[in-house]
This record gives C-alpha cells, structure tokens and sequence, in this order.
C-alpha cells in the first residue's frame, strides 16, 4: 500500500501518509497488546457461567481482581461444577488455585464469598486443618496434581493467607455481555 502511495503521490502526501501508517501501526500494537493482557474464559455450558484464571495473587488480590471484573472468586454449587473446573483449569502443571471459600470470620465456618450457601464441598482427607505450623489456614484451594501433600486432583484444601496462587474467578451469566 506504502509503495503504491509513493508511486502516486508527491512529497507532501507521503510524509502525511507515512505519519498515518506510523499512527496506525502504533495502534494495531496497543491492540494486540491489550488483547495479549486479557485471560482467556470459559463459559460453563451447565449455569452459562464465565470463567477465567487471575495471575498469581494473594487470596485477597485475585478477590479483588474477581470484584473488578463483576464477579467472584469461584462457588462451586455441585459436584458436576467441580469436574468442569478441574476439566478446564487444572493440568499437570497447577498446584493450586484458589477459590471463594473461607473461614475468615469464623473459624471452621466456611463460607462463600459470593454469599451464595455452602452447599457442596470437597474436602481431602483431613482438611480443612487450619494447619498451624502455617499460622492458620483460612482461604479455600483446589487441589492440583502437583500440590506437595499429594491429595487428589480435584479436591480441597485450606490454604495459609500467605500463599499466592491463581484464582478461579466465575461471573454469574446474568452479568455476562453477549
């Protein structure tokens, strides 16, 4: 296009032409740039749910990130939603991911930080534990095939305030934009 542009045009509407090309290319950049930014989602197909992973937080940062995206760290309602997770987040290479469960305000008294009722859990064997030898454990995790203690993939654990993981963040599908 430059090319048949400087065949065609004198001096003047070349240096006019090669400042729009230099314009566009820095926008096409930016684009491609912001495009690269954004995680990429999910849409379960049973509750048409989006989903999507933060980058590696602290349980209150990826919370926050949840918030500012309109929605949550994840509730998992059932079993059938827990297998989707595990389905499309965890692979050979996740320890853990964090999700909205929580027992901040009460110890032992998990719940969800969408206000949504506990209803399912999934506990591994001996969790939670509130492990002191970490401090206390308060924050909700999704085992994965590389966590150390070996439980099975999929299951839960309560996870110290300390640690930082990607979260699992669910936006409700009547807060989606087609």
């Amino acid at each position: 296009m430059l090319i048949l542009l400087l065949s065609l045009n004198m001096k003047n509407t070349l240096t006019k032409t090669s400042a729009t090309v230099a314009t566009a290319m820095i926008l096409i950049g930016s684009a491609l740039k912001a495009n690269a930014e954004q995680p990429e989602q999910f849409i379960n197909p049973t509750n048409g749910n989006r989903y999507f992973l933060t980058e590696v937080l602290s349980w209150d940062e990826a919370k926050a990130v949840a918030v500012a995206a309109g929605g949550n760290l994840v509730t998992i309602n059932d079993a059938n939603e827990n297998a989707w997770l595990v389905d499309t987040f965890i692979n050979q290479d996740v320890n853990f991911l964090w999700i909205g469960l929580n027992d901040t305000a009460v110890e032992s008294a998990f719940e969800w930080v969408s206000g949504q009722p506990v209803t399912f859990t999934n506990w591994a064997s001996g969790e939670p534990n509130n492990n002191p030898n970490l401090g206390g454990e308060d924050l909700g995790a999704l085992n994965g095939p590389l966590n150390p203690f070996r439980r099975p993939t999929g299951t839960w654990t309560d996870a110290p305030n300390r640690a930082r993981l990607r979260g699992i963040v669910e936006i409700e599908a009547a807060k989606n934009i087609p």
